[in-house]
């Protein structure tokens, strides 16, 4: 090979190398992500119903769907961007986020530049998911008929797939008297995403309030041997649900996930949340939430998969009563055992009010996380 062949291969060799190297990565794998992923293309169907144009998807997505994928520790930056702590390394687009929210006045202002209020928020929730790569490819947990469209469209085949994947669980929605007509309209929403009413209960506000009628009506649920439930709580009943299962071995072995949503989880019933220090959560997680407390027979992981409420004008952020901080769980301490049965999932928050997302939106949305979190 001549001289100028060998450059010329060379100058290919690296203009190629080049651009593998500055093409953008797709992301890894993030249940918030994929859940609100999943509500954006889930109202888009909902928009093109009723006869609406991209604009009015896009305007309505921007308004329900709350995610930046820079938002990490949100409930600080909103509150506290001007002391919050920069993590190694930076995300994309987090630096800038962090200084516009120091300059802006607390509140709605915050919330809404957080939250839809720059090319990486817009972008993360408006682009075409099939950009995202095959980590978020719907199709390697639900089958090869169900890709982004089928899931906007909530085909026969996803109600089909999640039967196949989700047939053995019973959902058990647990209110408390504030969330008991919520709780009907979402375990309704389930029921018909999930083509099976029958998979779906709701119990009585009173349930959620004593850990041995709790335990009792879980337990009533698990008619077979191979059935498995999935509690989900909601507002206050969130800590009865932790010291129900804290205190039954043979429940926790059968419960496949757990949902919590906008319960308070930085304090129990009877004591206010609000003014916990960081080290005061801590202990307070460690005391009502850890590995061992929560082992289950056989090694796995279970997904505690929490979903905080936030009201878009509310100081600190949080649902107007709850802060947003403590809505949330951290992870447990792995223990030397290695063993790690508790899995957080922060699955990001929803808003409350006018903005928030429809029932059957919710609750399908859920549905595509759980399917690909339990493989």
């Amino acid at each position: 090979m001549s001289l100028d062949l060998a450059l010329f291969a060379l100058a290919i060799a690296l203009a190629v190398a080049a651009v593998v190297v500055t093409r953008p990565r797709p992301p890894a794998f993030d249940p918030e992500h994929l859940f609100k992923t999943a509500q954006a293309l889930l109202l888009r169907s909902e928009v093109e119903k009723r006869g609406g144009q991209a604009e009015d998807w896009a305007r309505r997505v921007l308004s329900s769907v709350l995610f930046h994928p820079a938002g990490r520790e949100g409930w600080a930056k909103i509150e506290r961007p001007q002391t919050w702590t920069q993590l190694v390394p930076a995300l994309p687009g987090e630096r800038t986020l962090v200084e516009d929210l120091a300059r802006l006045p607390p509140g709605l202002p915050r919330f809404e530049r957080l939250f839809g209020g720059d090319a990486f928020s817009r972008d993360a929730l408006l682009a075409d998911p099939d950009r995202l790569g095959t980590a978020y490819d719907p199709t390697r947990w639900l089958g090869p008929t169900c890709n982004w469209d089928a899931v906007a469209a909530w085909t026969p085949a996803v109600i089909e797939s999640l039967g196949v994947r989700l047939g053995h669980l019973r959902f058990v929605w647990i209110p408390g008297d504030a969330d008991h007509a919520a709780a009907g309209r979402l375990a309704a929403a389930m029921g018909a995403a999930l083509g099976q009413p029958g998979q779906v209960q709701v119990l009585p506000a009173s349930f959620g309030q004593d850990a041995d009628t709790l335990g009792q009506a879980l337990r009533s649920a698990l008619d077979h041997p191979a059935r498995r439930v999935v509690p989900l709580a909601l507002g206050d009943t969130g800590p009865t649900l932790l010291e129900t299962l804290h205190r039954d071995p043979t429940l926790r072995d059968r419960t496949a996930a757990v949902l919590l949503h906008g319960c308070p989880l930085g304090g129990v019933p009877g004591e206010s949340p609000e003014g916990l220090s960081p080290e005061e959560r801590r202990r307070w997680n460690d005391t009502h939430l850890s590995q061992e407390g929560f082992d289950t027979e056989l090694r796995r992981s279970v997904p505690w998969m929490v979903v905080p409420r936030l009201l878009p004008d509310s100081l600190p952020p949080g649902d107007g009563r709850i802060p947003w901080v403590h809505q949330r769980l951290d992870e447990p301490a792995v223990p030397p055992s290695g063993r790690r049965p508790v899995a957080v999932l922060d699955l990001g928050p929803i808003p409350s009010g006018d903005r928030a997302p429809p029932p059957d939106v919710l609750v399908r949305a859920f549905l595509v996380v759980l399917a690909a979190v339990l493989g």
